[in-house]
């Protein structure tokens, strides 16, 4: 599994197996709140991806190296996080939707005064 960025990562045998492999956990990652489960979780694609021959590298510096089960770890959570994308609400919609909640309260309130 390459760990970088762009097509060549994104494209790679290791890559493609990795996201079969995550996809087959996605839902049991999913339907989790323990944010211990989900680090158990990723722990054992790591050590499935490992047992099978695979390796997580990186290249910096104009060297390969093979990268620990932390690295590993973060890079598989960051995939989940990916695949379940539009599970997800952004900050920004949530911060909206407390905003509408707000003026839509003040606005019952202000009839119930005008109506008293």
């Amino acid at each position: 599994v390459i760990c970088g960025r762009g097509k060549a990562s994104y494209d790679h045998a290791g890559n493609h197996r990795l996201r079969n492999l995550a996809s087959m956990f996605v839902e049991k990652y999913s339907l989790t709140d323990c944010k211990q489960y989900k680090s158990t979780i990723a722990s054992h694609i790591v050590a499935r991806t490992r047992e099978m021959g695979g390796e997580f590298c990186k290249y910096e510096q104009g060297a390969w190296f093979e990268v620990g089960d932390h690295f590993a770890r973060e890079k598989v959570g960051f995939l989940f996080r990916k695949l379940l994308h539009n599970s997800y609400r952004s900050s920004a919609k949530v911060k909206i939707a407390r905003r509408r909640a707000r003026k839509t309260k003040q606005k019952e309130t202000q009839n119930q005064q005008y109506y008293q």
